[in-house]
Formats: structure tokens, sequence, C-alpha cells
């Protein structure tokens, strides 16, 4: 299940955007996209730089923890994106911004999911790179300012030539 959603693009996502794809905005390594998972044949564990604003919960912690003062600028587009679309959520387990940069091979990453538990991811494409998403066999090939909501197994192209910039959220 994959839905495109409307981005209202108001200033506060622009501002936002402006921060996050600016030169001043703290990236970390993350090394592997998907660690601890093996890469089928035609993928690859791809490598990531990554910007928490709430961290998922893990085997130490059961919740999610804010990890950025940027958290609540995430959390209000967010909300205006979802009040735009009439999407109700109850909770989010988890915000970030990654970015991936371009590879030689342009192999897909690993698919998987997000959480062991039942939950929907919403992908905002803040770039125009290119790198499709594959949900469930659906590829979607998005555009910059894209906004889309999913369940299920997935998996990403890199971009062609530039750095693939996107916020991701899980959530019911």
């Amino acid at each position: 299940m994959l839905t495109q959603l409307k981005n209202p693009k108001s200033q506060r996502y622009l501002d936002f955007k402006d921060i996050v794809t600016g030169p001043n905005f703290p990236w970390y390594f993350l090394g592997d996209s998907t660690p601890n998972l093996e890469a089928p044949k035609g993928h690859e564990n791809i490598q990531t730089f990554i910007h928490p604003f709430l961290t998922r919960p893990d085997g130490v912690y059961l919740y999610p923890r804010a990890c950025s003062e940027l958290i609540d600028n995430y959390n209000n587009v967010l909300k205006e994106i979802f009040l735009e679309n009439g999407v109700g959520i109850k909770n989010i387990f988890r915000m970030a911004a990654n970015l991936v940069p371009p590879t030689k091979s342009n192999k897909p990453s690993i698919p998987h999911v997000d959480h062991e538990f039942d939950h929907l991811n919403c992908l905002i494409y803040l770039n125009d790179s290119g790198g499709d998403t594959v949900v469930e066999g659906e590829v979607y090939s998005p555009k910059e300012d894209d906004v889309i909501l999913f369940k299920g197994k997935h998996y990403m192209y890199p971009g062609k030539n530039k750095n693939r910039i996107v916020l991701i959220s899980t959530l019911i």
C-alpha cells in the first residue's frame, strides 16, 4: 500500500527544508543503511548519513527518545501535511533525515521493514535526486517535495548524480 499525499509547502515546511538541505546541518555517518541484514542478489547495504530527531525504540529503551533540537520543527511540518490530507495518527516511533550519496553500482538498498510491529512509513523527498522507492513491488519515482505514506517491505535506489535527501517517519 503506497499513497501519495499532498504537500501544502507552507513557509514552515520551506524553512525546515532549507535547514535540512543547508550547508550547516549536522549529518552523522551511519555506515550501512540496514545493519544486521544480508544483501540479497542485486542489492547492497548502502552507506548512509543520518540526522535522528526521534530515535526508534530499541533493545535498551522501549520508547522513542527526542534527540535533536529541531524535533518540534519536524513535528509541526508533519502535522501540517497530515492535517492537509486528513491523516489521523496516534503515535510516531521514529523521525530522521537520511542522506544517501550516489553509488558507483546504483544497486538498491536491502529490502526491509523499519520495525517488527505494525506501522506506516512517511517519506518526504527534500530534493530532486531521483532514487526510486519500491514498496512491496510497487515503484515510486519521486520528485522534490513529494510525500508518500506506505506500509510493508521496501527499499530504495540512491540518486544517480546527487545526494538523495529524505525525511522519514514511522507511525501508527
